[in-house]
């Protein structure tokens, strides 16, 4: 016999399908995803299913997360770590993550190479904070990660480096993340604080000084905001309505207590531009 909680994660979870299961819902995939649509869609119920935590956000606002993955065409398995739809202030929201990132300029044509990787102890043997030159050695034995480290070059030949502290970057996570400065257990910050730190390098080094279309600026600008998901789905071309017309759809929950299951989420046949984004950084003084 099912619980009060329980009947009401059932009832949570058909009013999300039978939302996704609209027509023009569908359709909307389609247009932007063509033949990936339906692959996209099933990955997306996955990922719900998987969550009690989203299936207790309006669907609408699972639309529009879902909408913004889908227009980049980044996958959102977890797993893959292109971008997440996770559940913050009672919304979905999406998130890129920094594959997403690696992935969103190669797509400029623009770079030769673009990666971020974590640094130990005793490989970086100087650093210029003025000219931000640094000079590269071998980690110390037994070293621990200090820091983490972003590198691009265009095909001009442009070439730009940004290193950050652990340090840096936990105190930029605690500022921009109230569940990372609360120690809430289901940050992101906290499950995968490497997977963090890289986006919060290469995301700061593209916006900086790298090259970007007008889609990828926006992406940054968007990137973890919370969006009612009613602006999206009208543009899109969907029938809405308010929430004081179907209040019934709004259920009341405490903060979010997990994230999306990785292995819950299925993977979309959508193929990432090849990029050496685990290339080892050239070794020279400049």
């Amino acid at each position: 016999m099912q619980t009060a909680i329980e009947k009401k994660q059932q009832q949570a979870l058909e009013s999300i399908s039978s939302f996704f299961d609209r027509k023009d819902v569908q359709a909307r995939f389609e247009k932007t995803l063509g033949e990936n649509s339906s692959a996209f869609v099933s990955s997306l119920v996955s990922l719900v299913n998987s969550s009690t935590s989203l299936q207790e956000c309006p669907a609408i606002s699972i639309l529009s997360a879902a909408m913004t993955a889908a227009t980049l065409k980044l996958p959102i398995n977890a797993s893959l770590g292109f971008a997440y739809i996770i559940p913050f202030k009672h919304k979905a929201t999406f998130q890129i993550g920094y594959k997403g990132y690696i992935q969103l300029a190669m797509r400029t044509g623009q770079y030769s190479t673009i990666t971020v990787n974590e640094v130990y102890d005793g490989e970086i043997r100087s650093y210029n904070r003025f000219t931000n030159r640094m000079e590269f050695g071998e980690p110390k034995k037994d070293a621990e990660i200090v820091g983490y480290i972003g590198y691009f070059k265009l095909i001009n030949g442009f070439e730009k480096y940004l290193y950050m502290t652990v340090d840096e970057i936990d105190r930029h996570g605690k500022l921009y993340s109230q569940s990372y400065k609360s120690g809430k257990s289901d940050s992101l910050w906290i499950q995968n604080f490497d997977a963090m730190a890289r986006k919060t390098v290469i995301k700061r080094l593209i916006s900086k000084y790298g090259i970007m279309s007008v889609d990828f600026q926006q992406t940054i600008d968007k990137d973890g905001q919370v969006d009612d998901g009613l602006g999206a789905a009208q543009r899109a071309g969907l029938h809405v309505v308010t929430d004081m017309q179907a209040n019934q759809e709004e259920i009341g929950f405490d903060e979010p207590e997990e994230l999306p299951e990785a292995e819950h989420a299925s993977d979309v046949n959508i193929k990432p531009v090849e990029q050496p984004q685990e290339a080892e950084l050239p070794k020279r003084s400049f």
